[in-house]
């Protein structure tokens, strides 16, 4: 809501500035930027000549280190979640949904965002947005049904049309047969 009253504020070298505020739009052809910061659920890319650090709707991934006492507390909030036994751990997860997504996202995939602002610490800012990978399946959902995210954060209607409502529910139900199927974190 914050990114939409604010509008886009796009310069020259940037981003196309053709794009209203929160409408989606598809980026082909992206890829994976080797960066210490990716995550599992946050990633710098490369979209043309241009970098951007993506912050992927609809799921949370373990951290991967704890820099902060922000960072602390979430993985304090990870590990009681997923009902892990130390934050080491926690950032084991984190870790393991790391290389996940590297592997994933190992040929060009498609980015679809709005360039809306997703709050955090990475410097440069990051933007919220959906991945689909070069098989044309949704990163969050692959995380999530590999048991290393859990259906959690900002979610918005998805680039096919599915409403955010109904796509949290989906992945809730995800989530659930990780759990019941021990995978990924769900194995502890």
């Amino acid at each position: 809501i914050v990114a939409v009253a604010l509008g886009l504020l796009v310069t020259a070298g940037s981003l196309p500035c053709s794009v209203r505020a929160g409408e989606l739009r598809a980026y082909p052809d992206v890829t994976l930027v080797a960066h210490d910061s990716n995550d599992g659920d946050s990633v710098h890319v490369q979209i043309g000549s241009n970098e951007r650090t993506i912050r992927l709707y609809f799921v949370d991934c373990p951290e991967t280190s704890v820099a902060t006492e922000t960072g602390a507390r979430r993985v304090r909030t990870q590990t009681r979640f997923f009902g892990l036994p130390d934050h080491a751990t926690t950032i084991a997860y984190g870790q393991q949904a790391a290389a996940f997504v590297r592997k994933q996202l190992s040929s060009p995939f498609t980015l679809y965002t709005s360039l809306a602002s997703a709050p955090g610490r990475t410097s440069g800012g990051r933007v919220y947005g959906f991945v689909e990978t070069a098989e044309g399946k949704s990163l969050a959902t692959l995380l999530v049904q590999h048991g290393l995210a859990r259906a959690y954060g900002v979610a918005r209607k998805t680039p096919a049309g599915v409403h955010h409502a109904e796509m949290a529910a989906r992945l809730e139900d995800m989530e659930s047969a990780a759990m019941l199927g021990r995978r990924g974190i769900w194995a502890d």
